[in-house]
Protein backbone atom coordinates (compact mmCIF):
# COMPACT_ATOMS: atom_id res chain seq x y z
CA UNK A 1 0.00 0.00 0.00
CA UNK A 2 3.02 2.22 0.59
CA UNK A 3 4.61 1.88 -2.10
CA UNK A 4 0.95 2.31 -4.48
CA UNK A 5 0.81 5.58 -2.39
CA UNK A 6 4.01 7.04 -3.09
CA UNK A 7 3.69 5.78 -6.56
CA UNK A 8 0.37 8.08 -6.86
CA UNK A 9 2.02 11.03 -5.10
CA UNK A 10 4.87 11.11 -7.31
CA UNK A 11 2.53 11.32 -10.25
CA UNK A 12 0.62 13.84 -8.61
CA UNK A 13 3.63 15.97 -8.03
CA UNK A 14 5.06 15.18 -11.49
CA UNK A 15 1.86 16.29 -12.77
CA UNK A 16 1.53 19.37 -11.00
CA UNK A 17 5.39 20.63 -12.08
CA UNK A 18 4.60 19.91 -15.59
CA UNK A 19 1.30 22.44 -15.28
CA UNK A 20 3.22 24.91 -13.85
CA UNK A 21 5.98 25.07 -16.26
CA UNK A 22 3.43 24.69 -19.44
CA UNK A 23 1.79 27.70 -17.77
CA UNK A 24 5.19 29.79 -17.30
CA UNK A 25 6.16 28.65 -20.68
CA UNK A 26 2.65 30.05 -21.71
CA UNK A 27 3.09 33.19 -19.65
CA UNK A 28 6.65 34.26 -21.05
CA UNK A 29 5.54 33.44 -24.36
CA UNK A 30 2.50 36.40 -23.49
CA UNK A 31 5.04 38.71 -21.93
CA UNK A 32 7.59 38.84 -24.80
CA UNK A 33 4.37 39.42 -27.35
CA UNK A 34 3.49 41.82 -25.28
CA UNK A 35 6.72 43.55 -24.92
CA UNK A 36 7.21 43.26 -28.95
CA UNK A 37 3.81 45.55 -29.14
CA UNK A 38 5.06 48.39 -27.48
CA UNK A 39 7.75 48.82 -29.46
CA UNK A 40 7.87 51.73 -32.00
CA UNK A 41 9.49 51.36 -35.91
CA UNK A 42 11.02 54.38 -37.31
CA UNK A 43 13.61 55.97 -40.20
CA UNK A 44 16.52 58.33 -38.65
CA UNK A 45 19.05 59.57 -40.07
CA UNK A 46 21.08 60.70 -36.44
CA UNK A 47 24.07 58.67 -38.27
CA UNK A 48 24.17 60.34 -41.46
CA UNK A 49 21.80 58.55 -44.18
CA UNK A 50 18.23 56.76 -43.22
CA UNK A 51 18.18 54.13 -41.34
CA UNK A 52 15.39 52.23 -39.32
CA UNK A 53 15.14 51.92 -35.85
CA UNK A 54 13.00 50.50 -32.93
CA UNK A 55 12.27 52.12 -29.46
CA UNK A 56 10.10 51.44 -26.51
CA UNK A 57 6.93 53.58 -26.76
CA UNK A 58 8.32 55.32 -23.04
CA UNK A 59 11.72 56.33 -25.62
CA UNK A 60 13.42 53.88 -24.12
CA UNK A 61 15.55 50.91 -25.32
CA UNK A 62 16.87 52.50 -28.47
CA UNK A 63 18.45 49.94 -31.40
CA UNK A 64 19.81 50.30 -35.06
CA UNK A 65 18.61 47.76 -36.92
CA UNK A 66 19.98 48.61 -40.25
CA UNK A 67 23.17 49.93 -40.89
CA UNK A 68 23.53 49.98 -44.49
CA UNK A 69 25.33 52.59 -47.17
CA UNK A 70 21.27 53.23 -48.75
CA UNK A 71 18.44 54.19 -47.92
CA UNK A 72 16.49 52.32 -45.67
CA UNK A 73 12.80 54.11 -45.40
CA UNK A 74 9.21 53.17 -45.04
CA UNK A 75 8.77 50.91 -42.37
CA UNK A 76 5.62 48.82 -41.25
CA UNK A 77 5.39 46.41 -38.14
CA UNK A 78 3.53 42.53 -38.52
CA UNK A 79 0.86 42.48 -35.89
CA UNK A 80 2.61 40.24 -34.01
CA UNK A 81 5.33 42.73 -33.64
CA UNK A 82 8.04 40.50 -34.79
CA UNK A 83 9.02 41.34 -37.88
CA UNK A 84 9.84 44.88 -39.60
CA UNK A 85 8.90 45.56 -43.58
CA UNK A 86 10.99 48.45 -45.16
CA UNK A 87 12.07 50.05 -48.55
CA UNK A 88 15.84 49.98 -49.30
CA UNK A 89 17.96 51.37 -52.28
CA UNK A 90 20.47 48.67 -51.39
CA UNK A 91 20.74 46.52 -54.36
CA UNK A 92 20.68 50.04 -56.81
CA UNK A 93 16.82 50.73 -56.58
CA UNK A 94 13.75 50.33 -53.78
CA UNK A 95 12.89 46.89 -53.09
CA UNK A 96 10.95 45.90 -50.15
CA UNK A 97 13.25 43.86 -47.11
CA UNK A 98 11.72 42.47 -43.47
CA UNK A 99 13.86 41.86 -40.91
CA UNK A 100 13.42 40.84 -37.17
CA UNK A 101 13.36 43.12 -34.19
CA UNK A 102 16.83 41.81 -33.22
CA UNK A 103 18.34 43.09 -36.18
CA UNK A 104 18.62 39.45 -37.89
CA UNK A 105 17.10 37.39 -40.63
CA UNK A 106 17.65 40.34 -43.33
CA UNK A 107 15.59 39.00 -46.57
CA UNK A 108 14.91 40.82 -49.89
CA UNK A 109 11.21 40.02 -50.60
CA UNK A 110 10.86 42.12 -54.09
CA UNK A 111 13.24 41.99 -57.42
CA UNK A 112 11.93 44.12 -59.82
CA UNK A 113 13.03 47.19 -62.17
CA UNK A 114 10.72 50.07 -60.91
CA UNK A 115 10.77 51.13 -57.25
CA UNK A 116 8.75 49.45 -54.75
CA UNK A 117 7.47 52.18 -52.00
CA UNK A 118 5.16 52.17 -48.81
CA UNK A 119 4.85 48.39 -47.70
CA UNK A 120 1.83 47.70 -45.50
CA UNK A 121 1.62 45.04 -43.07
CA UNK A 122 -1.93 43.33 -43.29
CA UNK A 123 -3.93 42.93 -40.21
CA UNK A 124 -2.86 39.79 -39.76
CA UNK A 125 0.37 39.70 -40.98
CA UNK A 126 0.14 37.09 -43.90
CA UNK A 127 -0.06 39.70 -46.87
CA UNK A 128 1.66 42.86 -47.61
CA UNK A 129 0.70 45.78 -50.19
CA UNK A 130 2.40 48.19 -51.64
CA UNK A 131 3.28 50.78 -54.35
CA UNK A 132 5.34 49.75 -58.00
CA UNK A 133 6.72 53.04 -59.14
CA UNK A 134 7.86 52.69 -62.69
CA UNK A 135 8.46 54.48 -65.94
CA UNK A 136 5.02 52.58 -67.39
CA UNK A 137 3.44 52.25 -64.44
CA UNK A 138 1.94 53.23 -61.06
CA UNK A 139 0.13 50.58 -59.51
CA UNK A 140 -1.05 49.14 -56.09
CA UNK A 141 0.04 45.53 -55.68
CA UNK A 142 -0.15 42.67 -53.10
CA UNK A 143 1.68 39.97 -51.76
CA UNK A 144 2.46 37.20 -49.19
CA UNK A 145 4.45 38.33 -46.41
CA UNK A 146 7.46 35.91 -47.98
CA UNK A 147 6.99 37.70 -51.07
CA UNK A 148 5.04 35.20 -53.21
CA UNK A 149 2.12 35.62 -55.25
CA UNK A 150 2.63 38.71 -56.00
CA UNK A 151 -0.40 40.12 -57.57
CA UNK A 152 -1.23 43.64 -59.59
CA UNK A 153 -4.48 44.95 -58.02
CA UNK A 154 -4.80 48.09 -60.63
CA UNK A 155 -3.43 47.14 -63.79
CA UNK A 156 -3.93 50.21 -65.50
CA UNK A 157 -2.58 53.56 -66.90
CA UNK A 158 -3.32 55.96 -63.79
CA UNK A 159 -1.19 57.49 -60.97
CA UNK A 160 -2.35 55.30 -57.62
CA UNK A 161 -0.50 56.01 -54.26
CA UNK A 162 -0.63 55.63 -50.59
CA UNK A 163 -2.30 51.73 -50.41
CA UNK A 164 -3.32 50.58 -46.80
CA UNK A 165 -5.31 48.07 -45.43
CA UNK A 166 -8.74 48.83 -43.96
CA UNK A 167 -9.63 46.77 -41.18
CA UNK A 168 -11.69 44.39 -43.32
CA UNK A 169 -8.57 42.17 -44.20
CA UNK A 170 -9.43 41.42 -48.00
CA UNK A 171 -9.80 45.13 -48.80
CA UNK A 172 -6.87 47.97 -49.34
CA UNK A 173 -7.58 51.79 -49.74
CA UNK A 174 -5.50 53.57 -52.23
CA UNK A 175 -5.59 57.27 -53.90
CA UNK A 176 -5.38 57.25 -57.55
CA UNK A 177 -6.03 60.18 -60.16
CA UNK A 178 -7.96 58.12 -62.40
CA UNK A 179 -11.26 60.59 -62.13
CA UNK A 180 -8.92 63.43 -63.16
CA UNK A 181 -8.80 64.02 -59.53
CA UNK A 182 -7.49 62.22 -56.31
CA UNK A 183 -9.82 60.33 -54.87
CA UNK A 184 -10.06 56.93 -52.53
CA UNK A 185 -10.86 54.10 -53.42
CA UNK A 186 -11.30 50.57 -52.12
CA UNK A 187 -10.65 47.30 -53.94
CA UNK A 188 -10.42 43.58 -52.84
CA UNK A 189 -7.30 41.70 -52.41
CA UNK A 190 -8.00 39.70 -55.79
CA UNK A 191 -8.36 43.10 -57.96
CA UNK A 192 -12.15 42.33 -57.57
CA UNK A 193 -14.92 45.17 -56.46
CA UNK A 194 -13.24 48.35 -56.94
CA UNK A 195 -15.45 51.42 -55.15
CA UNK A 196 -14.57 54.85 -55.15
CA UNK A 197 -15.31 56.12 -51.27
CA UNK A 198 -17.20 59.28 -51.18
CA UNK A 199 -14.95 61.73 -49.77
CA UNK A 200 -15.10 64.69 -51.33
CA UNK A 201 -11.59 65.28 -52.67
CA UNK A 202 -11.32 68.43 -54.55
CA UNK A 203 -10.35 67.69 -58.59
CA UNK A 204 -7.07 68.09 -59.79
CA UNK A 205 -6.12 71.55 -62.06
CA UNK A 206 -3.97 68.67 -64.26
CA UNK A 207 -5.01 66.97 -67.32
CA UNK A 208 -3.85 63.49 -66.64
CA UNK A 209 -2.57 63.06 -70.51
CA UNK A 210 -0.60 65.65 -69.59
CA UNK A 211 1.49 63.64 -66.43
CA UNK A 212 4.15 61.11 -66.85
CA UNK A 213 5.40 60.55 -63.67
CA UNK A 214 5.20 61.17 -60.04
CA UNK A 215 7.40 61.61 -57.21
CA UNK A 216 8.15 63.26 -54.07
CA UNK A 217 10.65 63.85 -51.74
CA UNK A 218 10.69 65.49 -48.14
CA UNK A 219 9.22 63.75 -45.55
CA UNK A 220 8.65 66.94 -43.39
CA UNK A 221 6.59 68.23 -46.97
CA UNK A 222 5.00 65.41 -47.77
CA UNK A 223 2.01 67.19 -49.58
CA UNK A 224 3.94 67.98 -52.19
CA UNK A 225 3.75 66.51 -55.63
CA UNK A 226 5.67 66.44 -58.21
CA UNK A 227 4.70 65.46 -61.95
CA UNK A 228 6.64 64.76 -64.64
CA UNK A 229 4.58 66.40 -68.23
CA UNK A 230 5.96 67.33 -71.46
CA UNK A 231 6.86 71.17 -70.09
CA UNK A 232 9.21 69.57 -67.54
CA UNK A 233 8.51 69.04 -63.85
CA UNK A 234 5.82 70.56 -62.15
CA UNK A 235 5.19 70.81 -58.56
CA UNK A 236 1.86 71.73 -56.78
CA UNK A 237 0.37 70.85 -53.38
CA UNK A 238 -1.23 67.55 -53.16
CA UNK A 239 -5.47 67.86 -53.43
CA UNK A 240 -5.57 64.59 -51.52
CA UNK A 241 -4.12 65.94 -48.52
CA UNK A 242 -7.37 68.56 -48.04
CA UNK A 243 -9.07 65.25 -47.14
CA UNK A 244 -6.56 63.47 -45.58
CA UNK A 245 -3.84 61.30 -46.58
CA UNK A 246 -2.37 57.83 -45.03
CA UNK A 247 -5.74 56.88 -43.18
CA UNK A 248 -4.33 54.00 -40.95
CA UNK A 249 -7.64 52.18 -39.17
CA UNK A 250 -7.50 51.70 -35.40
CA UNK A 251 -7.08 47.94 -34.40
CA UNK A 252 -10.79 47.70 -33.37
CA UNK A 253 -11.67 49.14 -37.16
CA UNK A 254 -13.94 52.10 -35.63
CA UNK A 255 -11.86 54.86 -36.26
CA UNK A 256 -9.59 56.26 -38.81
CA UNK A 257 -6.57 58.49 -38.07
CA UNK A 258 -4.82 60.48 -40.68
CA UNK A 259 -2.78 64.05 -41.53
CA UNK A 260 -4.66 67.39 -43.31
CA UNK A 261 -3.65 70.68 -44.10
CA UNK A 262 -7.47 71.57 -44.42
CA UNK A 263 -6.77 74.20 -41.36
CA UNK A 264 -3.70 75.75 -42.85
CA UNK A 265 -1.25 73.13 -41.98
CA UNK A 266 -0.32 69.41 -41.38
CA UNK A 267 -2.14 68.38 -38.31
CA UNK A 268 -3.62 65.14 -36.80
CA UNK A 269 -7.31 63.79 -37.05
CA UNK A 270 -9.35 60.79 -36.60
CA UNK A 271 -12.94 59.95 -38.10
CA UNK A 272 -15.51 57.53 -37.24
CA UNK A 273 -14.88 54.53 -39.85
CA UNK A 274 -17.72 55.71 -42.05
CA UNK A 275 -16.42 58.81 -42.92
CA UNK A 276 -18.20 60.78 -40.09
CA UNK A 277 -17.46 62.67 -36.75
CA UNK A 278 -14.28 64.33 -38.01
CA UNK A 279 -11.80 65.57 -34.85
CA UNK A 280 -8.96 67.44 -34.86
CA UNK A 281 -6.17 66.00 -32.59
CA UNK A 282 -3.03 68.49 -33.24
CA UNK A 283 -3.05 72.24 -33.33
CA UNK A 284 0.38 73.72 -33.82
CA UNK A 285 1.72 75.83 -36.51
CA UNK A 286 4.73 73.06 -37.28
CA UNK A 287 3.88 69.66 -39.53
CA UNK A 288 2.10 67.00 -37.60
CA UNK A 289 2.48 63.85 -39.72
CA UNK A 290 1.57 60.11 -40.46
CA UNK A 291 0.00 58.80 -37.45
CA UNK A 292 -0.05 55.22 -36.36
CA UNK A 293 -2.15 53.60 -33.57
CA UNK A 294 -0.72 51.63 -30.49
CA UNK A 295 -1.60 48.06 -30.83
CA UNK A 296 -4.67 48.40 -27.98
CA UNK A 297 -5.65 51.69 -29.61
CA UNK A 298 -5.06 53.57 -26.73
CA UNK A 299 -2.45 56.01 -28.11
CA UNK A 300 -1.39 57.21 -31.32
CA UNK A 301 2.40 58.02 -32.84
CA UNK A 302 3.23 60.89 -34.86
CA UNK A 303 5.98 62.78 -36.25
CA UNK A 304 6.59 66.55 -36.19
CA UNK A 305 8.98 69.40 -36.33
CA UNK A 306 7.27 71.51 -33.87
CA UNK A 307 10.65 71.92 -31.90
CA UNK A 308 12.52 72.43 -34.75
CA UNK A 309 13.69 69.26 -35.72
CA UNK A 310 11.84 66.08 -37.14
CA UNK A 311 10.95 64.28 -34.25
CA UNK A 312 8.63 61.42 -33.47
CA UNK A 313 5.45 61.96 -30.28
CA UNK A 314 3.34 60.11 -28.87
CA UNK A 315 -0.60 60.55 -27.29
CA UNK A 316 -3.32 59.35 -26.53
CA UNK A 317 -5.89 58.66 -28.45
CA UNK A 318 -7.99 61.62 -27.91
CA UNK A 319 -5.47 63.92 -28.73
CA UNK A 320 -3.90 64.69 -24.89
CA UNK A 321 -0.63 64.08 -23.09
CA UNK A 322 1.13 64.92 -26.10
CA UNK A 323 5.10 63.72 -25.40
CA UNK A 324 8.16 64.01 -27.72
CA UNK A 325 9.84 60.50 -27.78
CA UNK A 326 12.76 61.14 -29.52
CA UNK A 327 15.76 63.91 -28.66
CA UNK A 328 18.54 64.43 -31.52
CA UNK A 329 19.76 66.36 -33.77
CA UNK A 330 18.95 64.07 -36.56
CA UNK A 331 15.80 63.55 -38.18
CA UNK A 332 13.59 61.24 -36.63
CA UNK A 333 10.28 60.26 -39.16
CA UNK A 334 7.65 57.74 -40.35
CA UNK A 335 6.55 56.06 -37.11
CA UNK A 336 4.86 52.63 -37.53
CA UNK A 337 3.57 50.73 -34.19
CA UNK A 338 1.77 47.73 -35.73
Amino acid sequence: MDTRKKKVSTSILILVFSLFAIITLLQCSCQTDKSNQKKIAFVSDRFGNSDIFIVNADGTGLKRLTTHDAEDTCPTLSSDGKRIAFTSKRDGNSEIYIINIDGKGLTRLTNSPGDELWPKWSPHGNQITFNLWSDDKNDIFVMNSDGSELVNLTQDKYIELYSNWMSKEDVIIFLSLRDGGYQFYNIKTDGKELEKVNSGLPSSEYNYDQIKGVFTTDPEEFKVISFFTDDGIVDFEDPGSAFGEFPTWSPEGERIAFHSDRDGNMEIYVLDADFSNIKRLTSHNANDMFPCWSPDGTKIAFQSNRNGNLDLYIMNADGTDQLRLTKDNGKNFFPAWH
